[in-house]
């Protein structure tokens, strides 16, 4: 028995007819979803969801000030240490 081609692999053409849309576009990803978003809240108490995630003792937010300063080579020897002094460094928000 000898198989061809042919027999194995449709045509272009004859994919295209059978095929949907949605298998011959590899960009096309999903349809009618919402994106993808994390809806658990770490917390230690109960009834705690991601509409009052402030209320969780494990989220801590990052907004706000910040402290900021830029080094040419390398940061100096003991920044990280909380009695650093920091007084000369720029705010960002």
């Amino acid at each position: 028995m000898q198989i061809f081609k042919n027999q194995l692999f449709p045509s272009d053409k004859a994919m295209a007819i059978d095929t949907p849309e949605e298998l011959r576009n590899p960009k096309k990803l999903s349809e009618n979803r919402m994106k993808v978003r994390a809806t658990s809240v770490p917390a230690q108490k109960r009834n705690v969801y991601f509409y009052n995630k402030e209320e969780s003792d494990r989220i801590y937010s990052l907004n706000g000030d910040w402290d900021f300063a830029l080094f040419s080579d390398k940061a100096p020897d003991g920044f990280e240490n909380a009695d650093f002094d920091i007084s000369t460094w720029d705010k960002i928000d």
